[in-house]
């Protein structure tokens, strides 16, 4: 059965009880069969030759990558021809809503009303729009895209001290700070990962110890959109605060359908994570203790004999 996390409304059905977890996972895989296949729609397009299509597969065999993505590669596919083949699997994938129907877990007059809750629980759109804007790695990406991008997004109001994630739980959204303060934290004591199971946080002992601060225009939580992998640190709001929170499977979809207006976003997530890693790696060498010198070391040892002698 597919293991895809369900996207926010997948997720609000099932925590509103509409539907069960297992139903959402069927409903994901009956989905996810019945969207259109890249190299199908470039095939229909007439712009594949048998020539192309044995290079694109010899490319998939080798590096691992997906249709497209080997395509592009080898640029056998331009980039206008690219995102007309992403945009029609976007726009012809089936609805959610419409498959859990159709497999009989939801009635059409339930689905209404589910849709009309969510829409209710979220933010409005003009606002969410209006917060990504607010974040700072998204502030070089266009309207239009923007606009695309909000149908992942939502809005959440958080009590002061309450966890937003849980160092060793798994990866799943990517969080920007609107306003309030956050602070992050990690364990000083390694985490165990032994018979861990989806959705289970590790078992983690020991003292956490302060990293940094978060404020307002911060994004945290994006290595999600590079790989699902678990939570690497505890972050925990210092006050009452609005995030934003944008679920990472919906924000890869958006960047394979807009790869131009995302090359702005990635590349400052990409500067974002360098100066993390950099700020770290002072902090390391700051905290390193300084070598002892030679006489400090030849009087440890000689105190260690002395001691050490039997008597």
């Amino acid at each position: 059965m597919a293991t895809t996390t369900p996207p926010l409304f997948g997720r609000f059905l099932i925590e509103h009880g509409f539907v069960t977890q297992e139903q959402m996972l069927a409903a994901l895989a009956c989905q996810e069969s019945n969207t259109p296949r890249a190299e199908a729609i470039a095939d229909r397009m007439g712009i594949l030759s048998t020539e192309k299509t044995y290079r694109i597969r010899t490319i998939q065999r080798t590096s691992g990558l997906g249709f497209l993505e080997s395509a592009s590669l080898a640029g056998i596919l331009s980039a206008e021809q690219l995102q007309t083949i992403r945009y029609e699997i976007f726009v012809k994938r089936p609805r959610l809503g419409t498959m859990l129907v159709q497999l009989g877990y939801l009635s059409e007059t339930d689905l209404d009303k589910a849709a009309g809750l969510f829409q209710t629980n979220r933010a409005g759109i003009a606002q969410i729009r209006s917060n990504l804007q607010k974040i700072g790695v998204f502030r070089d990406v266009d309207a239009d895209a923007l606009n695309a991008l909000v149908q992942f997004t939502e809005c959440v109001e958080v009590p002061a001290e309450s966890k937003i994630v849980e160092e060793g739980s798994s990866a799943r959204d990517i969080w920007g700070v609107i306003q309030g303060y956050l602070r992050v934290m990690h364990r000083k004591t390694p985490r165990t990962q032994d018979n861990r199971e989806e959705g289970e946080v590790f078992d983690i002992t020991g003292d956490s110890v302060y990293v940094s601060e978060l404020g307002t225009g911060d994004l945290f939580g994006e290595v999600a959109l590079f790989e699902g992998g678990w939570r690497s640190a505890t972050v925990i709001a210092e006050c009452e605060a609005t995030l934003l929170r944008i679920e990472a499977d919906g924000l890869r979809d958006w960047v394979r359908i807009h790869p131009v207006s995302a090359q702005p976003l990635l590349l400052n997530i990409i500067q974002t994570l360098t100066t993390r890693q950099r700020q770290l790696v002072l902090g390391l060498v700051e905290a390193r203790e300084p070598p002892k010198p030679q006489q400090d070391v030849d009087s440890i040892l000689e105190d260690s004999s002395v001691n050490n002698i039997p008597g």
